[in-house]
């Protein structure tokens, strides 16, 4: 009996695991980053990065899905071993990711968001062209005291930074 419970209490961690992954990726869904930003503003100061990779629709239209994936794949990896163990890194949609930043002021924000970019910039995707993204930052409670108004706004400079040229970063102001 006792080991059929273990059995039990491992599977429903590995279900509550899946439900909260993007098979893809490996990063959290959209449903757990609509779990966790209810909790973020409970933990004081922190920043959302809203990314979303450069011409990424004609990369899939002129190379195909498979290799679309496997650029997703390689940016996503790339940014979680940009960000500290304690940020959360999700698959919000498509091609855009956000990162949210616990405890992490917009000087601390922007430093991280230039290391994301750049190193994603620096990676080898031979065979293809260079990957860039555009990422876009907002603080809680600097720029709202409605963490939701905060990914509003990290939303809002990621699209200041793609009209402006992409392949940079855009704080809310």
């Amino acid at each position: 009996m006792y080991n059929k419970c273990l059995s039990l209490q491992k599977d429903n961690l590995h279900l509550r695991k899946g439900s909260r992954e993007d098979k893809l990726t490996g990063l959290l869904n959209r449903a757990a980053f609509e779990q966790d930003i209810k909790k973020a503003a409970q933990k004081g100061v922190s920043s959302v990065l809203f990314i979303d990779i450069d011409n990424f629709r004609d990369f899939n239209n002129k190379f195909g899905h498979m290799a679309g994936d496997s650029v997703l794949q390689k940016v996503s990896k790339t940014i979680k071993e940009c960000v500290r163990t304690n940020d959360r890194v999700y698959r919000y949609g498509g091609e855009e990711i956000v990162v949210l930043l616990i405890e992490c002021g917009k000087e601390n924000a922007e430093r991280l968001a230039e290391k994301i970019r750049v190193t994603i910039n620096g990676l080898d995707n031979t065979a293809y062209p260079k990957i860039s993204v555009s990422i876009g930052i907002a603080t809680y409670p600097d720029d709202s005291d409605d963490i939701f108004a905060v990914v509003e706004k990290s939303d809002s400079a990621l699209l200041a930074a793609k009209s402006k040229g992409k392949n940079r970063i855009e704080i809310s102001k």
